[in-house]
């Protein structure tokens, strides 16, 4: 990684990983099967997020609140995993345009 110096920093130029984070607007992961699930914690640094792609990963559940601090993320594809239950409120918040999610799954109330 690099870092531009603003000038107050004395010739020491820091990175603040949280100022990186929201800088990333796309994340794709791919046949990692050590992911079972998503949590809130995973994805609070990423605010600025447009575009997740979790394939093929072995993903078993995404806890609701997951995607809260993701306001402008308007695709994501979960095809491929291992997925049962999606619910309502990981997507109430979001204004999606896409959504792809392969594996037999239900709605589910909470």
């Amino acid at each position: 990684l690099e870092g531009q110096d603003s000038g107050n920093s004395n010739g020491n130029a820091s990175i603040n990983i949280t100022d990186i984070s929201r800088n990333i607007t796309s994340i794709h992961i791919e046949n990692w099967r050590g992911l079972h699930t998503l949590n809130a914690v995973d994805m609070e640094l990423y605010t600025g997020l447009q575009k997740l792609t979790i394939k093929n990963s072995g993903l078993r559940n995404i806890q609701p609140g997951a995607f809260a601090k993701n306001p402008h993320l308007r695709y994501i594809n979960l095809s491929s995993n291992r997925l049962t239950t999606l619910s309502w409120q990981l997507f109430q918040t979001l204004s999606l345009r896409e959504l792809w999610e392969d594996t037999p799954c239900s709605p589910s109330a909470g």
